[in-house]
């Protein structure tokens, strides 16, 4: 006998998986929970490589661009090292891509603590410990679209609320850790808070979408088919991808957004201390680009949740007031009054940029291959993070003058808006061009308040009737 009912998926055939162990819906808010505190400690402190910069001057008596080059690396490794987390993610899961993170930072920023060459900390601080940022970043918010498939915009804008409360905390708090126990010191206290993320990792349970999706990737594949199936997915998502030239100018406005906004990081405390004000009050002003992130990447997660606006408007049109905002440098820059307001406006105007390109690669790619596409958004980010800075600090050598910096960095930020509104021409997304697999699933309550995986109008034949 046919039935018309939904079929649930065969949780005893080990090629889909036991999915009695899917952790009911309301554990959700815990991985919620573990990826905001993840995002507190470990993607927060690249906000405050400015601080460290001035730091490594002052120990390394090194010279502007071989130390901007340092901080770039480290910067830009927390996007620039997506792929790498992205197979990570899809080889084992969200849990141990974060859990190694915790790790990993434990590791660079400890050892970072006895270096005596500044030329070592490219592999130190620069690689180790910002690989550590890259997992942590793409591992928590990962998850998030695995676990709030329907409401992402508004689960990635509060967990990188935790980002915004870590630019607050950390900058005036490694300023001094610096001043009462010097660098290696700094470094070895980081290092110990950034381990706690291996705690907020094993919070993180796989879901179910997540436990299919790793299925899907192993079935019928060899073990080496499967590490490149994890490392780079299927062709024919990147076929599609590369021929939507709209997501082609995403990429672009993702690149120039990250080189103009590397340069305020990292060149932004010098600049303040250069019109006179001192390494706390400079810390102090990217504190309150915290302030201003925390609320924007909160609201604009509520807002980019309405699907009559749509996260692509929103990007675009943030991107542009922070272009404008930045020509406003120069005025602010010279009170104490005018570095805190500016620190407040670009975090406002930059704080939910973020958040939205998760949203915008779920969107393009669909949450079964949301892993691949958001590790390559955040490729073109580390790009521009790696790029931006040496770019800034060659120009600095040449002008010894701080204004010209940041009016390249201004000119960065127009051609991202100019990019940006020419992605939403023709918009087209991976999703709607093929089937995506998870589409075919809801999820449904059993018997024993677990959850499982249903199939979608699937007719089945019952084996007693066969």
């Amino acid at each position: 006998m046919v039935s018309g009912k939904m079929a649930d998926v065969d949780i005893d055939n080990p090629a889909v998986a036991d999915f009695r162990r899917t952790p009911r819906s309301k554990y959700a808010w815990v991985v919620l929970l573990a990826s905001f505190l993840t995002q507190f400690l470990n993607p927060a402190l690249n906000y405050a490589v400015g601080v460290f910069h001035v730091a490594l001057l002052d120990r390394y008596n090194g010279d502007v661009t071989l130390t901007a080059w340092v901080g770039a690396l480290h910067s830009c490794m927390f996007a620039l090292a997506g792929p790498i987390a992205a197979l990570v993610t899809n080889m084992f899961n969200c849990r141990t891509c974060v859990f190694m993170s915790g790790i990993l930072g434990l590791v660079g920023f400890g050892v970072s603590a006895l270096v005596t060459d500044i030329r070592v900390l490219f592999v130190t601080y620069a690689f180790v410990a910002g690989l550590a940022q890259a997992f942590a970043q793409v591992g928590s918010l990962v998850v998030i679209g695995y676990y709030f498939p329907q409401d992402t915009a508004l689960a990635s804008g509060i967990a990188v609320c935790g980002t915004a409360l870590g630019i607050f905390v950390h900058p005036p708090l490694i300023q001094l850790f610096i001043e009462w126990y010097a660098l290696p010191g700094a470094f070895l206290l980081v290092g110990a808070l950034v381990s706690h993320c291996c705690i907020f990792g094993l919070m993180m349970r796989p879901s179910s979408f997540e436990v299919l999706r790793r299925a899907q990737n192993r079935s019928g594949r060899t073990r080496k088919e499967t590490i490149l199936f994890a490392a780079f997915g299927d062709i024919t998502t990147y076929k599609n991808i590369l021929s939507d030239l709209s997501f082609i100018a995403f990429m672009l406005s993702t690149l120039l957004l990250a080189m103009g906004y590397s340069v305020h990081i990292l060149f932004l405390p010098d600049y303040m201390k250069s019109n006179g004000a001192s390494l706390q009050e400079a810390s102090l002003s990217i504190s309150t680009l915290g302030i201003g992130s925390f609320v924007s990447r909160l609201l604009l997660g509520v807002l980019s949740n309405d699907k009559r606006v749509g996260p692509e408007l929103i990007y675009s049109g943030i991107v542009g007031i922070t272009a404008v905002t930045s020509v406003l440098l120069p005025l602010l820059v010279k009170t104490v009054a005018g570095r805190l307001t500016y620190g407040a406006l670009l975090g406002v105007y930059t704080g939910g940029v973020f958040a939205l390109q998760s949203t915008i690669a779920l969107d393009i790619a669909g949450v079964e291959h949301f892993a691949i596409a958001y590790g390559a958004v955040m490729s073109f980010l580390g790009i521009g993070y790696l790029i931006g800075p040496p770019i800034a600090g060659s120009i600095f050598e040449l002008t010894n003058n701080f204004s010209y910096v940041f009016v390249c960095s201004s000119v960065m930020f127009f051609a991202s808006v100019t990019f940006g509104f020419l992605s939403m021409l023709g918009r087209k997304t991976t999703a709607q061009q093929g089937d995506n697999t998870l589409d075919q699933y809801d999820l449904a309550a059993t018997e024993d308040d677990t959850l499982v995986l249903k199939l979608k109008n699937m007719k089945i034949l019952n084996e007693s009737d066969s």
